[in-house]
């Protein structure tokens, strides 16, 4: 009786160790398709952030050179080079380091999405209202420069629809990155709850 129960319970142990490898294995597959998934979202968010950063600022002596010819503004042309250039430095340091996150600790890359979540939201509410002071200043100065002129005056419209359309843009780009930051928080917490 004593060998049938020995039997029994090497086979049980067998059994065991059989199951914690395959447990094992199902972990880590599940954990290298959320680092993978993970991955893409925030190289996503990255690349956005990188791209823009580098088209603003190629494009700002144009755009820079343009304000200034319809301004006659050294004051609005400056504040937007300062604040291009103030932007493009914060998108360098919020973005550092994120090509690497979906490698390490998840809680880790979870706060540090949560971070980056946080430090976009402070810096939109910080530019929305200083860019909208700035083309506010900017309308009326050129409104006044140019007030009898109606070819200036339709140019001024047309760059008021770009400014518009470039909000809506900038609008969209940040509701994806907030989603998707939410998506990759919500995704290292439900796994790591398991």
């Amino acid at each position: 009786m004593n060998t049938n129960t020995t039997d029994e319970l090497e086979m049980m142990r067998k059994e065991l160790s059989a199951f914690k490898e395959k447990l094992d294995k199902q972990v880590t597959v599940g954990d290298k398709m959320l680092r993978k998934a993970m991955h893409s979202k925030i190289m996503w968010i990255r690349n956005c952030n990188v791209y823009i950063t580098v088209a603003g600022l190629l494009m700002l002596p144009l755009v820079a050179a343009a304000v200034y010819s319809f301004s006659h503004s050294l004051f609005l042309t400056t504040t937007l080079c300062i604040g291009a250039i103030a932007e493009a430095v914060y998108n360098v340091i919020n973005t550092r380091g994120m090509k690497d996150l979906s490698t390490g600790d998840l809680l880790a890359t979870s706060r540090r999405m949560l971070r980056f979540k946080r430090n976009e939201k402070l810096a939109m509410a910080i530019e929305v209202p200083a860019l909208l002071l700035w083309l506010a200043l900017l309308t009326s100065t050129m409104f006044r420069n140019h007030s009898g002129n109606a070819q200036m005056l339709s140019n001024i419209y047309v760059m008021l629809v770009g400014f518009a359309l470039g909000l809506v843009f900038f609008a969209w780009m940040f509701r994806k990155e907030m989603r998707l930051i939410n998506e990759t928080v919500k995704e290292v917490e439900e796994f790591t709850e398991q």
